[in-house]
């Protein structure tokens, strides 16, 4: 009985415990905030897809200066704008940007690439987020020089000549005295717009019938110097603003009469290089002057051998005398960036020894024309060259004959061939060539 209390009792305590324990409240849960939306997954830019070119070939030889180059359209996964870069460059690998942002799939060069040049070129695609994707790198080599199919003109409107000078004054070309056919020293002055039509500015100018001479413009004015008329040698200076009117700037410049000597313009001033004084004395002094009047000797040091009837021309920012007549013909080559300092560029050119040349800069090159040597062996090959140093021959045989002591000039993106002596003495053009 005892036992029966006792369990009795105890149950009832648990119960009572249990019932108090179940009567605390119950506390409220705790807000939680929202879970953040997990974001969409941005899709990486993609780059636009390949593409092809299309023209210039890849080692097409013999293309024109003006090609149009052409590719594949691209097309953008994303649907972004698509606009093109195009590459051109000189030699292996092509860096160099020449046209950017075009949105056509061609592009129409309108600037002169240079003659018998290797190219490289390729095209980049971008997209607005700069992603880009390149073509593959094409190259291609472009034309030789071009002759006309004949002479612009057979029988220009001044005599036939030889020993005349030639330049480039007011947009037209000049022919400024010279020994002509009749056997008379000239003093009269032409000039042309188109090689065809040439108008005397005048026949009989200020300075006396000359050949020989050496002519440039400077301060805005054509300049004559020196020069022979069989009998007398000439150290006079005269110049022009309109080829009419002649005025004569000193009668005895500082250095001695001379002529086949060259001039040119340089650092602001007048160059006069070389040349001779009679059949056996030759000279390689360099003067200089800034008004035509003053005539200052240059301390030369490392000098050119004498010469005469060579050429003189200002490229690549230089001074350059090429070739002539001296011990003998000559095919070396010297440079110099004051007219005090002469380097040569080479003892050996590839094109013969030779004098009654012609050398013009044209399409970022040297150009040497024509001449003979000693023994009239007469030429109508051109050759060129990048540097002075490594010559090529453009045309051994040029269509217009062979000959010496005629004039060239670059104009209207032309090189152009003037008069000369195609017969030793006896012969006198007055015909008109170009190529380009």
């Amino acid at each position: 009985m005892k036992t029966i209390l006792r369990i009795t009792f105890f149950s009832l305590l648990f119960i009572t415990f249990s019932c108090s324990k179940d009567e605390t409240p119950t506390p409220e849960p705790i807000a939680q905030p929202d879970p953040e939306p997990t974001p969409e997954p941005v899709s990486e830019n993609q780059p636009p897809l390949e593409f092809e070119l299309v023209a210039v070939s890849n080692n097409a030889i013999a293309v024109e200066l003006l090609p149009t180059f052409s590719w594949n359209a691209t097309t953008d996964p994303d649907g972004d704008t698509v606009t093109y870069d195009l590459y051109v460059d000189e030699g292996e690998t092509a860096e160099q940007l020449y046209a950017e942002n075009l949105t056509e799939t061609s592009f129409e060069v309108t600037e002169r690439l240079g003659l018998l040049q290797d190219y490289t070129w390729r095209v980049v695609a971008k997209d607005k987020q700069g992603a880009t994707a390149s073509s593959a790198t094409r190259t291609f080599t472009t034309r030789t020089i071009n002759f006309d199919v004949g002479a612009v003109t057979e029988n220009a409107q001044f005599t036939g000549r030889r020993g005349h000078s030639s330049i480039v004054f007011d947009d037209k070309m000049w022919v400024v005295g010279g020994y002509d056919e009749n056997f008379d020293y000239q003093n009269d002055v032409w000039s042309s717009e188109d090689g065809i039509t040439w108008t005397a500015a005048t026949t009989s100018a200020a300075f006396s019938g000359r050949t020989f001479a050496s002519s440039v413009v400077f301060d805005n004015k054509l300049w004559i110097i020196g020069g022979y008329n069989g009998i007398e040698r000439y150290n006079d200076v005269w110049f022009s603003s309109d080829g009419v009117t002649w005025t004569e700037a000193t009668g005895t410049a500082a250095f001695e009469e001379r002529y086949n000597q060259t001039s040119l313009v340089f650092d602001n001033k007048m160059w006069v290089l070389g040349g001779q004084i009679d059949s056996n004395v030759r000279l390689n002094d360099v003067w200089f002057s800034e008004d035509g009047i003053t005539w200052v000797e240059a301390d030369v040091t490392s000098p050119f051998a004498i010469r005469e009837a060579h050429t003189s021309v200002v490229f690549d920012n230089k001074m350059w005398v090429i070739a002539g007549f001296g011990q003998g013909d000559l095919n070396d080559i010297w440079s110099s960036e004051d007219g005090l300092v002469w380097t040569e560029a080479t003892n050996e050119a590839a094109f013969s020894g030779r004098h009654g040349l012609t050398t013009v800069v044209f399409d970022d090159k040297l150009w040497v024309i024509g001449g003979t040597d000693r023994n009239f062996q007469r030429r109508n090959d051109v050759w060129f060259s990048k540097d002075g140093i490594t010559w090529k021959e453009a045309s051994s045989e040029a269509p217009f004959t062979k000959r010496y002591y005629h004039s060239s000039v670059a104009f209207d993106d032309k090189v152009w061939v003037i008069g000369g002596d195609y017969d030793s003495g006896r012969g006198r053009d007055n015909d008109v060539w170009t190529f380009d």
